[in-house]
């Protein structure tokens, strides 16, 4: 291997093992961090489009309709969603699995404690291919900070949890992800984006374990 090919190799390897590495040298010292969840980012809706034809006209002018409901279908969930408690299923998802003592716990109001500070950043419902059943998104960025301000971790994701399929229309592998939307009430709109928070704060407690080594 030339000296070249060297270097690229161990410049190759020394990203790959220490991309966490700040954060595993920080892990000993941490007992407790601070658990703060706030909320920068609005609703949206993609419904799903169809592709263009050679002519274009047919498929520009559904898209037209699909783009108009979803915006109509964003000013529902915004309407519905009550954030705070989003925020607090998000919070209460992270410590009851912090909480379990792996890697550290959480505390409440420590001014010596690090910070976990977790943002999300969009919510909504993200339908891949028109008739496809969508998907409802929690989308967050994590951060924990040290109490001199120094970062030590951070986190993006994307959690998601499908919509129910019982709304399929006869026989037709056809999902009419507007007419569900509309068939909900705002109580179970909600509950299910709390759902979603509460997954997506223990599935990046998992992630946290696993970085931490």
């Amino acid at each position: 291997m030339s000296a070249k090919a060297l270097s690229l190799a161990a410049a190759a390897l020394v990203l790959s093992t220490g991309c966490h590495a700040k954060f595993k040298e920080a892990v000993p010292g941490i007992d407790a961090v601070n658990v703060q969840v706030l909320t920068t980012g609005g609703p949206y809706v993609q419904l799903g489009y169809m592709p263009f034809d050679d002519e274009g006209y047919v498929s520009e002018a559904i898209n037209v309709v699909q783009a108009v409901r979803g915006a109509y279908q964003t000013d529902r969930i915004e309407d519905a969603i009550v954030i705070s408690d989003v925020q607090d299923a998000l919070t209460q998802g992270v410590a009851e699995t912090l909480n379990l003592g792996v890697p550290f716990s959480t505390t409440a109001n420590d001014p010596n404690a690090p910070l976990l500070q977790i943002e999300v950043t969009s919510y909504g419902l993200f339908v891949p291919i028109m008739g496809a059943a969508g998907q409802f998104t929690v989308s967050a960025k994590a951060r924990i900070y040290e109490p001199d301000g120094e970062r030590v971790y951070r986190k993006n994701l994307t959690c998601t949890l499908g919509m129910d399929a019982d709304g399929l229309e006869a026989a037709l592998p056809i999902f009419n992800n507007a007419r569900a939307l509309d068939e909900m009430s705002d109580a179970e709109l909600n509950a299910a984006f709390g759902d979603i928070a509460w997954l997506c704060g223990q599935q990046l407690v998992m992630k946290m374990r696993q970085h931490a080594g």
